[in-house]
Protein backbone atom coordinates (compact mmCIF):
# COMPACT_ATOMS: atom_id res chain seq x y z
CA UNK A 1 0.00 0.00 0.00
CA UNK A 2 1.32 3.58 -0.62
CA UNK A 3 1.49 6.50 1.39
CA UNK A 4 -1.41 8.38 1.75
CA UNK A 5 -3.72 5.46 0.68
CA UNK A 6 -7.18 4.75 2.71
CA UNK A 7 -6.79 0.69 4.37
CA UNK A 8 -10.57 0.65 3.82
CA UNK A 9 -11.75 -1.15 0.82
CA UNK A 10 -14.99 -0.01 -0.76
CA UNK A 11 -18.53 -0.69 0.03
CA UNK A 12 -19.23 -4.15 -1.44
CA UNK A 13 -22.61 -4.56 -3.30
CA UNK A 14 -23.98 -6.52 -0.46
CA UNK A 15 -22.77 -4.01 2.09
CA UNK A 16 -24.24 -0.70 0.46
CA UNK A 17 -28.19 -1.46 1.44
CA UNK A 18 -27.08 -1.64 4.98
CA UNK A 19 -25.88 1.89 4.76
CA UNK A 20 -28.37 2.76 2.62
CA UNK A 21 -31.15 2.33 5.36
CA UNK A 22 -29.04 3.98 7.93
CA UNK A 23 -28.99 6.89 6.17
CA UNK A 24 -32.45 6.79 5.02
CA UNK A 25 -33.40 6.48 8.55
CA UNK A 26 -31.36 8.96 9.63
CA UNK A 27 -32.86 11.25 6.86
CA UNK A 28 -36.67 10.54 7.72
CA UNK A 29 -35.91 11.07 11.74
CA UNK A 30 -34.57 14.85 10.73
CA UNK A 31 -37.52 15.13 8.54
CA UNK A 32 -39.77 14.42 11.67
CA UNK A 33 -38.22 16.42 13.71
CA UNK A 34 -38.56 19.67 11.25
CA UNK A 35 -42.09 18.81 10.79
CA UNK A 36 -42.95 18.69 14.53
CA UNK A 37 -41.68 21.53 15.23
CA UNK A 38 -43.43 23.42 12.00
CA UNK A 39 -46.86 21.63 13.27
CA UNK A 40 -46.21 23.30 16.81
CA UNK A 41 -45.69 26.52 15.22
CA UNK A 42 -49.23 26.50 13.51
CA UNK A 43 -51.16 24.60 15.78
CA UNK A 44 -52.14 24.50 19.62
CA UNK A 45 -50.76 20.91 19.83
CA UNK A 46 -49.63 20.04 23.38
CA UNK A 47 -47.95 16.96 23.19
CA UNK A 48 -46.95 14.79 20.30
CA UNK A 49 -46.09 11.25 20.41
CA UNK A 50 -45.09 8.16 17.86
CA UNK A 51 -47.25 5.33 18.66
CA UNK A 52 -45.79 2.80 15.71
CA UNK A 53 -42.95 3.28 13.07
CA UNK A 54 -42.05 0.95 10.43
CA UNK A 55 -39.01 1.09 8.78
CA UNK A 56 -38.38 -1.02 5.45
CA UNK A 57 -35.86 -1.02 2.76
CA UNK A 58 -36.47 -2.78 -0.95
CA UNK A 59 -32.65 -3.37 -2.57
CA UNK A 60 -32.02 -5.16 -6.05
CA UNK A 61 -28.42 -6.49 -5.99
CA UNK A 62 -27.26 -8.07 -9.13
CA UNK A 63 -23.81 -9.12 -10.55
CA UNK A 64 -25.19 -7.98 -13.97
CA UNK A 65 -27.11 -5.34 -13.35
CA UNK A 66 -26.75 -1.88 -11.56
CA UNK A 67 -27.65 -2.66 -7.82
CA UNK A 68 -31.14 -0.20 -6.58
CA UNK A 69 -32.12 0.54 -3.20
CA UNK A 70 -35.75 2.26 -2.15
CA UNK A 71 -36.32 3.36 1.30
CA UNK A 72 -39.74 3.68 3.33
CA UNK A 73 -41.04 4.85 6.47
CA UNK A 74 -44.43 5.24 8.24
CA UNK A 75 -44.71 6.96 11.14
CA UNK A 76 -47.60 6.50 13.58
CA UNK A 77 -48.49 9.82 15.49
CA UNK A 78 -50.66 10.67 17.77
CA UNK A 79 -51.34 15.15 18.38
CA UNK A 80 -53.02 16.10 21.35
CA UNK A 81 -53.85 19.49 21.16
CA UNK A 82 -55.05 22.23 23.31
CA UNK A 83 -58.10 22.34 21.84
CA UNK A 84 -61.73 20.10 22.07
CA UNK A 85 -62.27 19.92 18.46
CA UNK A 86 -60.78 17.49 16.26
CA UNK A 87 -58.05 19.00 13.29
CA UNK A 88 -57.06 15.34 12.50
CA UNK A 89 -58.25 16.03 8.69
CA UNK A 90 -56.61 18.89 8.74
CA UNK A 91 -53.28 18.23 10.18
CA UNK A 92 -53.51 14.98 7.94
CA UNK A 93 -53.48 17.19 5.03
CA UNK A 94 -50.56 19.06 6.03
CA UNK A 95 -48.18 16.14 6.73
CA UNK A 96 -49.45 14.18 3.46
CA UNK A 97 -48.01 17.46 1.41
CA UNK A 98 -45.38 18.23 3.77
CA UNK A 99 -43.19 14.79 4.57
CA UNK A 100 -41.35 13.21 1.80
CA UNK A 101 -39.61 10.34 3.05
CA UNK A 102 -42.42 7.81 3.84
CA UNK A 103 -45.85 8.04 5.29
CA UNK A 104 -47.29 9.58 8.15
CA UNK A 105 -50.56 8.40 9.76
CA UNK A 106 -52.42 10.58 12.57
CA UNK A 107 -54.77 10.85 15.12
CA UNK A 108 -55.58 13.34 16.63
CA UNK A 109 -57.46 14.69 19.86
CA UNK A 110 -58.32 17.38 22.26
CA UNK A 111 -56.50 17.05 25.85
CA UNK A 112 -59.44 16.56 27.95
CA UNK A 113 -60.55 14.01 26.09
CA UNK A 114 -57.56 12.32 26.48
CA UNK A 115 -57.54 13.27 29.94
CA UNK A 116 -60.50 11.13 30.73
CA UNK A 117 -59.75 8.58 28.43
CA UNK A 118 -56.61 8.12 30.78
CA UNK A 119 -58.67 8.59 34.28
CA UNK A 120 -60.71 5.20 32.62
CA UNK A 121 -58.20 3.14 31.98
CA UNK A 122 -58.84 3.55 28.38
CA UNK A 123 -56.82 0.29 26.46
CA UNK A 124 -54.80 2.94 23.59
CA UNK A 125 -54.55 5.70 25.05
CA UNK A 126 -53.01 4.10 28.29
CA UNK A 127 -50.62 2.04 25.45
CA UNK A 128 -49.97 5.20 23.48
CA UNK A 129 -48.72 7.11 26.79
CA UNK A 130 -47.61 4.13 28.49
CA UNK A 131 -45.19 3.01 25.42
CA UNK A 132 -45.06 5.62 22.93
CA UNK A 133 -42.16 8.26 22.23
CA UNK A 134 -42.91 11.62 22.99
CA UNK A 135 -41.75 13.82 20.07
CA UNK A 136 -42.81 17.28 21.98
CA UNK A 137 -44.37 18.59 24.60
CA UNK A 138 -44.94 22.14 24.78
CA UNK A 139 -44.09 22.79 28.60
CA UNK A 140 -40.58 21.20 27.64
CA UNK A 141 -41.08 18.36 29.49
CA UNK A 142 -41.39 14.68 27.72
CA UNK A 143 -42.81 12.92 30.65
CA UNK A 144 -46.23 11.91 29.88
CA UNK A 145 -49.99 12.30 31.84
CA UNK A 146 -51.10 10.26 35.12
CA UNK A 147 -53.19 7.07 33.66
CA UNK A 148 -54.49 4.09 35.08
CA UNK A 149 -53.94 0.47 34.40
CA UNK A 150 -56.63 -0.61 32.19
CA UNK A 151 -59.10 -3.82 33.64
CA UNK A 152 -58.01 -6.49 31.24
CA UNK A 153 -61.32 -8.29 32.00
CA UNK A 154 -63.71 -5.33 31.70
CA UNK A 155 -61.45 -4.29 28.37
CA UNK A 156 -62.33 -8.14 27.02
CA UNK A 157 -65.57 -7.81 27.70
CA UNK A 158 -65.77 -4.56 25.94
CA UNK A 159 -63.88 -5.93 23.13
CA UNK A 160 -65.75 -8.92 22.23
CA UNK A 161 -69.53 -7.24 22.35
CA UNK A 162 -67.88 -4.47 19.89
CA UNK A 163 -66.50 -6.81 17.49
CA UNK A 164 -69.55 -9.16 17.57
CA UNK A 165 -71.45 -6.07 16.83
CA UNK A 166 -68.90 -4.50 14.24
CA UNK A 167 -68.66 -7.80 12.62
CA UNK A 168 -72.34 -8.81 12.20
CA UNK A 169 -72.65 -5.40 10.59
CA UNK A 170 -69.89 -6.30 8.32
CA UNK A 171 -71.30 -9.56 7.30
CA UNK A 172 -75.07 -8.31 7.26
CA UNK A 173 -73.86 -5.11 4.68
CA UNK A 174 -72.25 -7.86 2.83
CA UNK A 175 -74.86 -10.37 2.49
CA UNK A 176 -77.10 -7.05 1.08
CA UNK A 177 -74.41 -6.16 -1.14
CA UNK A 178 -74.33 -9.73 -2.66
CA UNK A 179 -78.47 -9.26 -3.40
CA UNK A 180 -78.34 -5.95 -4.41
CA UNK A 181 -75.45 -7.29 -7.21
CA UNK A 182 -78.06 -10.19 -8.04
CA UNK A 183 -80.61 -7.74 -8.94
CA UNK A 184 -78.30 -5.48 -11.11
CA UNK A 185 -77.90 -2.70 -8.47
CA UNK A 186 -74.22 -1.84 -9.02
CA UNK A 187 -73.59 1.74 -7.49
CA UNK A 188 -76.13 0.35 -4.36
CA UNK A 189 -73.77 -3.13 -4.04
CA UNK A 190 -70.41 -0.78 -3.77
CA UNK A 191 -71.71 1.45 -1.52
CA UNK A 192 -72.84 -1.58 0.71
CA UNK A 193 -69.60 -2.90 0.14
CA UNK A 194 -67.50 0.35 1.40
CA UNK A 195 -69.84 -0.30 4.51
CA UNK A 196 -68.94 -4.22 5.16
CA UNK A 197 -64.97 -2.91 4.72
CA UNK A 198 -65.55 -0.10 6.73
CA UNK A 199 -66.96 -2.21 9.69
CA UNK A 200 -64.26 -4.94 9.21
CA UNK A 201 -61.43 -2.30 9.27
CA UNK A 202 -62.89 -1.15 12.08
CA UNK A 203 -63.83 -4.24 14.24
CA UNK A 204 -59.99 -5.18 13.77
CA UNK A 205 -58.47 -1.43 15.02
CA UNK A 206 -60.85 -2.16 18.50
CA UNK A 207 -59.88 -5.31 18.87
CA UNK A 208 -55.75 -4.83 18.32
CA UNK A 209 -55.63 -1.40 19.64
CA UNK A 210 -58.52 -0.49 21.15
CA UNK A 211 -59.51 2.49 19.73
CA UNK A 212 -63.13 3.51 18.80
CA UNK A 213 -62.34 4.46 15.51
CA UNK A 214 -64.29 7.11 13.84
CA UNK A 215 -62.49 7.02 10.13
CA UNK A 216 -64.82 6.83 7.16
CA UNK A 217 -61.76 6.60 4.38
CA UNK A 218 -60.88 3.33 3.45
CA UNK A 219 -57.27 4.35 2.93
CA UNK A 220 -56.88 6.21 6.49
CA UNK A 221 -58.15 2.87 8.42
CA UNK A 222 -56.02 0.38 6.38
CA UNK A 223 -52.92 2.67 6.88
CA UNK A 224 -53.81 2.75 10.63
CA UNK A 225 -53.99 -1.07 10.31
CA UNK A 226 -50.43 -1.52 9.18
CA UNK A 227 -49.08 -0.24 12.67
CA UNK A 228 -49.92 -3.84 13.56
CA UNK A 229 -50.41 -6.07 10.55
CA UNK A 230 -48.75 -6.81 7.02
CA UNK A 231 -50.17 -4.62 4.20
CA UNK A 232 -50.77 -8.29 2.50
CA UNK A 233 -53.59 -8.55 5.08
CA UNK A 234 -55.66 -5.96 4.17
CA UNK A 235 -57.59 -5.08 0.73
CA UNK A 236 -55.30 -5.57 -1.99
CA UNK A 237 -53.40 -1.64 -2.97
CA UNK A 238 -50.32 -2.43 -4.15
CA UNK A 239 -50.48 -3.41 -8.10
CA UNK A 240 -51.92 -0.33 -10.20
CA UNK A 241 -55.23 -2.59 -11.29
CA UNK A 242 -55.79 -3.03 -7.50
CA UNK A 243 -54.81 0.53 -6.77
CA UNK A 244 -57.77 1.63 -9.01
CA UNK A 245 -60.17 -1.24 -7.63
CA UNK A 246 -59.32 0.12 -3.60
CA UNK A 247 -60.02 4.01 -5.08
CA UNK A 248 -63.10 2.56 -6.62
CA UNK A 249 -64.37 1.25 -3.07
CA UNK A 250 -63.39 4.42 -1.57
CA UNK A 251 -64.71 6.77 -3.87
CA UNK A 252 -68.32 4.67 -3.43
CA UNK A 253 -68.97 6.22 -0.10
CA UNK A 254 -70.00 9.59 -1.10
CA UNK A 255 -70.28 8.95 -4.92
CA UNK A 256 -73.23 6.02 -4.55
CA UNK A 257 -75.22 8.45 -2.50
CA UNK A 258 -74.41 12.61 -3.79
CA UNK A 259 -72.82 12.12 -7.52
CA UNK A 260 -75.68 11.01 -10.01
CA UNK A 261 -73.00 10.31 -12.32
CA UNK A 262 -71.29 7.88 -10.42
CA UNK A 263 -71.28 4.16 -12.37
CA UNK A 264 -69.67 1.04 -11.83
CA UNK A 265 -69.84 -2.17 -13.81
CA UNK A 266 -70.73 -5.32 -13.21
CA UNK A 267 -67.31 -6.95 -13.25
CA UNK A 268 -65.31 -4.51 -11.25
CA UNK A 269 -68.35 -4.94 -8.21
CA UNK A 270 -68.10 -8.95 -8.89
CA UNK A 271 -63.86 -8.53 -7.96
CA UNK A 272 -64.18 -5.74 -5.44
CA UNK A 273 -66.92 -8.25 -3.76
CA UNK A 274 -64.54 -10.93 -3.55
CA UNK A 275 -61.92 -9.18 -2.24
CA UNK A 276 -64.02 -7.49 0.80
CA UNK A 277 -65.52 -11.35 1.55
CA UNK A 278 -62.36 -12.80 1.76
CA UNK A 279 -60.61 -9.85 3.81
CA UNK A 280 -63.73 -9.87 6.40
CA UNK A 281 -63.40 -13.84 6.76
CA UNK A 282 -59.57 -12.86 7.28
CA UNK A 283 -60.81 -10.28 9.69
CA UNK A 284 -62.87 -12.38 11.78
CA UNK A 285 -60.07 -15.43 11.94
CA UNK A 286 -57.53 -12.69 13.13
CA UNK A 287 -59.61 -11.16 15.85
CA UNK A 288 -61.11 -14.54 17.47
CA UNK A 289 -57.30 -15.66 17.54
CA UNK A 290 -56.80 -12.16 19.34
CA UNK A 291 -59.74 -12.50 21.46
CA UNK A 292 -59.08 -16.04 22.94
CA UNK A 293 -55.59 -15.10 23.74
CA UNK A 294 -56.91 -11.47 25.55
CA UNK A 295 -59.40 -14.44 27.76
CA UNK A 296 -56.33 -17.06 28.10
CA UNK A 297 -54.68 -14.47 30.30
CA UNK A 298 -57.45 -14.44 32.50
CA UNK A 299 -58.66 -18.05 31.82
CA UNK A 300 -60.31 -19.01 35.64
CA UNK A 301 -62.68 -16.06 36.39
CA UNK A 302 -64.58 -16.72 32.63
CA UNK A 303 -64.66 -20.49 33.62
Amino acid sequence: MKPGESSHLPLSPWDKPVKAFAIHHLEAEEAIKELVIDLAARTDIVKLICFAKRMSMTTNISTFDPESTNGHCHYFLMVVTESIERQEHLLQDYVNAHFKLGKITLLAHGMETIEQALANGNRFFTSVFRYGRMLYSRNGLLETVPYIEPDVEKVFEKVALRFEYNNNLAKGFLQAAGSSLDQENNTISMFLLHQAMEQGLTALIRVFMGYRADIHSLGRLQDLCLCFCEEEFLFPRQRPEEQRLFQLLQRSYSGARYKQDFEVNEKDVERIYAEVAAFLKRVEERCEDKLGEMAAAFPSSLN
